[in-house]
């Protein structure tokens, strides 16, 4: 009983104490003078504390913090501290007190403080809410019938089971607690958080909570909205009964209301909410509940009764669910399902069906027992095959018992599905016959099986046709043919399931129309598996029949043979196939039998078989038949594998080289056997100084001093376009001599007159920064007298290795380190022989990155030496200065960067880096930086300020982006064009991004500069929204308003792509001050809406259900039929239905849209989108006033329903609605 006195006194005591701010001795005085209550102070201080009230002290710090804030903003505010709102009285007296400063304080301050300070913690500075709504509302409102049947001043009402709605009078209900009490209100911050802080304690006083409730709800007498404010912040009791009164408002209306504390862990807040309501409106009795649903032409009745069934269905409330189909709810009602949201429904059944645990099961017992149609199809989906697609076994087992009709669909699903095998068992006995040989596009039930074999052998003991003729889904010469299923698994080489198919007794010859269904046995050599093929000719396949199918895109028809024989395979694989049709009978002609023999005679000399050699060549192949991918013929694969037998046969049977790439031989007694036998002169005439290259990288000393001798070196390599030559091979003899170190054959080479380029100083740099080498490099060096060749890939791999020796001794030597270094071909071809170069990640980073210099690479590195010593060989051009210049600002080599910029280097180029870095642009990094100076050295050296600095921005609108007002002012200065267009499809102006940051004072500075208020908008950006409408979104109303005051356009039309005019933005967020402002300003209020997922002013009103704005807007001659927008569009009437927004709808009633004639077909859009999206009693009230014929049916509505989600996601997102509008307050 104690505690109970005291929370009846709570919300005196905290008004006494924390919004009057007086003492606790204060606080006690008046609470028992007044109150009569009568406790200790020592009581007072344990329940202070249990409750959490404390008093938040401000020091004069933080006083003077929010004077400085108060005068940067220079506009009416609300100040509210820890939650409390201050009164202007008492916020200026503790200004006065707290934040006084001399003259000469404030005036330093001035030179000082240039930007907004920091808040003070617990401090919020809001602009006044607006005024609340007065506005004249028809008597017919849905609400107000329903408000004066429920909340009667004295007669019993909807709430039958009390005595009256009032708690005080009402013995069936119980006054909540404390904490439920204040959960209540931090759901009502939520709902209206678009004109109210977010806190319990700042939304129940003043006048936001009246201009909220103006917004989404109508008065059903003047002033009731105030009063409701005043009796919500009060201590009074009624206060529960005008929540419960709101609450039902919002639910009748479809307006969403999510608790404070809400997040994506607690999905379900906004359901459990309702059923709090539920059961403190006295509804919680079947009495209640069946007079509720009596009402059958009563929308917010109805309406209630939806939201209310759907939340205990969603929070699986058996109590409350048994309760409503007990009152006579429609077990079929839709429901709004919010995991799919937003705006998609499901019948309770479907929904059940997505749901696991024995509390779904009972529940759908329930419905069931309630007559649900079982078999109800929403969306395209029974509530059978959304349990099947959630593999729910339980679900599936109750459906199927309970007679749900079982369809192919189903079983379709769950094979395909991978349902664990209940699920397919279910289905299979409550199934009709033949549902297993339903026809899907790609074919039988059987074919989703196979890749489950135990599936398919259920199916086929269920008698499933396995002999039926399938589609072929392929990328070959077969796709849209048909075969059977075993050709199917013929073809995707599972020789299990063919074995277990055959064991079916699966038919392996298809009797059918020629070139429309292909035999297994042809899939099966068309994939190469033997073992298959083998598996088909035992169970009888008839290779006749099979060598007679030619495909439809096929001229001339292949045998089986022959098509074994072209298989781009292994030699040894499709010998084996050749002859296992051979011994089948399979049809070869003479051309594919020598073919044949060909391939065999390969794989006998790569065998090294002299024996099969000489049968075959007994046979007369054609041996001068060389392979079309690597030009080699049979004596060439001799000739490498160094088989002189082999090569002796090949030779008489009257085989040449002649037209081959041999590319090596395999050694020096090889080449001297080619010698003895006369072949050698050929083969170096067709190949000879390849074969040098790669006898040297093989490190063959002998057979290269052998080739040496006939002079191979001197002639030219062979050119073979049509055949691939191997990455590892060398260009030069030099250079492949070199990059085995050889230095005394590079010496040889070069006294035979070998020349000296580019890929020979690589290759011996490479050598030598791989073995760390120097000396190597200084021997080959010393063999030339000076050099004057350009070889930066030289100088970027001793780079890499760190060497710095090899790099002095490179650039000593008169190597020019200018050009692109060309690492990742090098290494990528070099890496063969030695592949360790790069083992640090970093490093192999760098070769991925494709540098542009060596210059680049110096200053990653951090080898300053290094790069001045690049720097100083000159001949660099202002480009590769300008990227090293750019990469050493990056790096933070600032003393570098400036002798790249004094040498000349570019300033527009942009930075190498390598690894989790991004490369930018000099002026990017100094403004990123904040770096005055350097942006003055760019500026001084030639910066263009309207040259693009990274990504779709100018310098000038980079400098807006970072917010820095000094470097403005100096790119301006430096020519930068203030109205300079968007350069890409999501580029802005400077004025543009200015005010999408909310920054006021650039956002004067570019005005004061000409920027353009109306500029045009980016073509390339059908999202492009003027600078009024970003300040709009941006939430900051004191940009909107300049923006007005210096000619911005009221009436700038929307982007095209889910844009909105300023009004429309302004109704969209629900922005009543602003809506007022544009109104005052001239704007359109029939403006037409953007061409994709646009609205009218009054369109996104009645869609967003504030019915204040739209009645002000009608007031203001917004036309109630205006045409929707083209594409993802709704009218006013389509809207106020599709989201469910009663008293909307009969507003727009009331001011005559349209539902004849013309307006026939958005009366009969607006009843089905009513219908898809739950909202039953707005269709049936709908159907029921205006008589709905059968030729409302007529014609094809689905594209309107097509596309409602993408229409819902453009047009309401309640949610993102407030983050976005709680800035402007």
């Amino acid at each position: 009983m104690a505690n109970l006195d005291w929370e009846a006194h709570k919300a005196e005591i905290e008004r006494l104490y924390i919004h009057q701010d007086k003492s606790l001795k204060e606080v006690i005085q008046t609470m028992g003078a007044v109150h009569g209550f009568c406790r200790s102070k020592s009581q007072y201080e344990t329940k202070f504390a249990k409750w959490g009230l404390k008093k938040y002290h401000m020091g004069s710090k933080k006083w003077k913090l929010l004077d400085q804030n108060l005068k940067k903003r220079g506009a009416d505010t609300e100040v509210y501290i820890n939650g409390v709102l201050f009164e202007p009285k008492r916020v200026k007296r503790e200004l006065g007190r707290q934040a006084f400063q001399t003259t000469m304080q404030k005036e330093m301050e001035k030179v000082i403080s240039r930007t907004s300070p920091k808040m003070p913690e617990g401090v919020l500075v809001y602009s006044p809410a607006p005024s609340a709504l007065q506005l004249q509302w028809p008597s017919n409102l849905p609400w107000f019938k329903f408000s004066q049947s429920a909340f009667p001043d004295k007669a019993k009402g909807l709430f039958y089971s009390q005595s009256e709605i009032d708690i005080s009078a009402s013995p069936g209900m119980t006054r909540p607690s404390h904490s439920a009490e204040k959960d209540w209100f931090s759901t009502l911050d939520s709902v209206f958080a678009w004109v109210a802080p977010r806190s319990q304690k700042m939304l129940q006083g003043g006048s936001r909570m009246a201009t909220a409730l103006s917004i989404v709800m109508p008065e059903e007498y003047d002033g009731q909205h105030a009063a409701t404010s005043q009796e919500l912040s009060s201590g009074s009791d009624s206060k529960i009964r005008n929540f419960i009164r709101i609450a039902l408002y919002l639910l009748s209306n479809k307006i969403a209301m999510r608790d404070a504390r809400n997040s994506r862990s607690h999905i379900y807040g906004e359901e459990k909410f309702m059923l709090k309501i539920f059961r403190m409106s006295g509804l919680d009795n079947i009495v209640s509940l069946r007079h509720l649903l009596s009402r059958k032409h009563d929308m917010p009745a109805g309406a209630i009764a939806e939201s209310l069934f759907s939340s205990a269905i969603k929070c699986l409330d058996i109590k409350t669910t048994q309760l409503m189909l007990e009152a006579g709810m429609d077990p079929d009602t839709l429901i709004t399902d919010v995991k799919r949201s937003p705006m998609k429904t499901a019948t309770p059944l479907g929904y059940m069906a997505m749901k696991y645990g024995g509390t779904a099961i009972h529940i759908s017992r329930l419905l069931l027992k309630h007559r649900a149609t079982i078999d109800l199809c929403h969306n395209g989906e029974s509530a059978l095959d959304i349990a099947v697609k959630r593999s729910n076994s339980h679900m599936v087992k109750i459906l199927a018992l309970n007679g749900a009709h079982i369809t192919a669909k189903s079983l379709h699903s769950a094979v395909g599905g991978n349902c664990n095998f209940r699920i397919i068992h279910y289905l299979l006995l409550a199934g009709p016959k033949g549902l297993v040989d339903h026809m899907f596009p790609e074919g039988t039930i059987l074919v989703t099986s196979l890749k489950r074999i135990d599936v398919t052998e259920k199916l086929l003991a269920r008698k499933a046709n396995i002999n039926a003729i399938q589609p072929i889904q392929s990328h070959d010469q077969f796709n849209g043919l048909g075969t059977t299923l075993i050709g199917l698994a013929a073809a995707s080489g599972n020789d299990e399931l063919v074995r277990i198919l055959l064991e079916a007794h699966a038919e392996v010859n298809i009797e059918s129309k020629p070139g429309l269904c292909v035999p297994p046995l042809v899939l099966a050599v068309h994939g190469g598996n033997n073992n298959i093929v083998t598996l088909l000719l035992g169970a009888g396949s008839n290779v006749s029949l099979a060598d007679a199918f030619i495909a439809p895109q096929e001229s001339i028809g292949k045998s089986l043979f022959e098509k074994a024989l072209t298989r781009d395979d292994r030699t040894t694989g499709r010998i084996r196939l050749c002859w296992t049709l051979l011994a089948e009978g399979g049809r070869a002609s003479q051309q594919a039998m020598e073919d044949f023999s060909t391939l065999q005679l390969f794989d006998a000399v790569i065998r090294r078989d002299a024996e099969s050699v000489s049968l075959l060549l007994s046979f007369g192949p054609r041996v001068t038949t060389y392979d079309s991918k690597y030009g080699h013929n049979a004596l060439v694969l001799a000739i490498r594998n160094g088989d002189q037998k082999i090569i002796s046969l090949l030779q008489a049977a009257g085989t040449t080289v002649v037209g081959c790439a041999i590319r090596f031989i395999a050694n020096v007694e090889t080449a001297m056997f080619l010698l003895d036998v006369g072949l050698l002169h050929a083969v170096l005439y067709a190949d000879g100084y390849t074969i040098l290259v790669s006898a040297i990288l093989a490190q063959d000393d002998d057979l290269t001093m052998f080739l040496l001798e006939w002079g191979v070196d001197q002639t030219q390599p062979a050119v073979f376009p049509q055949f691939e030559t191997p990455e590892y091979l060398c260009k030069t003899v030099l250079e492949a001599a070199l990059c085995r170190g050889n230095l005394r054959l590079a010496e040889i080479l070069v006294q035979r007159g070998a020349c000296l380029g580019e890929a020979e100083i690589t290759a011996i740099a490479w050598r030598a920064s791989v073995m760390n080498d120097a000396n190597a490099l200084h021997s080959f060096l010393a063999m030339f007298p000076r050099y004057s060749l350009s070889s930066p890939t030289a100088v970027a791999l001793a780079l890499l290795s760190r060497n710095s020796e090899i790099i002095h001794l490179l650039l000593n030597a008169g190597i020019k380190p200018n050009g692109i270094p060309m690492i990742r071909p090098y290494y990528l071809r070099m890496g063969a022989w030695k592949n360790d170069v790069f083992s640090n990640p970093e490093q192999w980073s760098l070769v991925l990155s494709d540098p542009q210099s060596v210059l680049e690479l110096a200053v990653i590195h951090n080898e300053r030496s290094i790069a001045r010593s690049l720097l100083a060989c000159r001949d660099w051009t202002k480009r590769e200065m300008g990227r090293a210049f750019a990469t050493s600002l990056q790096y933070g080599e600032y003393e570098l960067a400036k002798e790249l910029l004094a040498a000349g280097g570019d300033v527009h180029q942009l930075s190498f880096v390598r690894g989790i870095l991004i490369s930018a642009y000099p002026l990017e990094i100094a403004l990123e930086e904040g770096n005055t100076r350097l942006l003055q050295n760019l500026v001084s050296a030639g910066l263009d300020p309207n040259r693009s600095s990274g990504g779709h921005l100018t310098g000038l609108q980079r400098a807006v982006k970072c917010g820095n007002m000094k470097h403005i002012e100096m790119l301006l200065a430096a020519g930068g064009d203030v109205n300079s267009p968007a350069i890409c499809h999501y580029g802005k102006t400077a004025l543009q991004i200015a005010v999408q940051f909310k920054d006021t004072d650039i956002t004067e500075m570019l005005v004061r500069a000409h920027a353009n208020v109306n500029p045009p908008l980016n073509p390339l950006n059908a999202q492009d929204e003027c600078p009024l409408h970003l300040a709009i979104k941006s939430g900051n109303k004191k940009l909107v308003i300049f923006l007005l005051q210096v000619g911005a356009n009221v009436n700038s039309p929307p982007s095209p792509f889910h844009g909105a005019t300023a009004l429309q933005l302004a109704v969209k967020q629900g922005d009543l001050g602003l809506v007022d402002l544009f109104l005052r300003e001239g704007a359109d209020v029939n403006q037409a809406p953007a061409h994709n997922g646009g609205a009218t002013a009054l369109q996104f009103a009645v869609i967003q259900g504030y019915i204040g704005i739209a009645r002000r807007l009608l007031d203001a001659c917004a036309d109630v039929n205006a045409p929707r927008a083209p594409i993802n569009g709704r009218t006013a009437l389509e809207g106020a239905a599709e989201w469910g927004r009663v008293d909307c709808l009969q507003l727009l009633l009331n001011e005559g849209v349209s539902v004849e004639g013309e307006g026939r077909g958005q009366f009969v859009r607006a009843v089905i989108l009513a219908r898809a999206n739950g909202h039953l009693a707005v269709a049936r009230f709908l159907k029921t006033t205006f008589v709905w014929t059968d030729s409302d049916f007529e014609g094809d509505q689905d594209h309107f329903l097509a596309d409602t989600e993408e229409v819902t996601k453009g047009l309401l997102n309640i949610e993102q609605k407030c983050q976005d509008c709680q800035g402007m307050l």
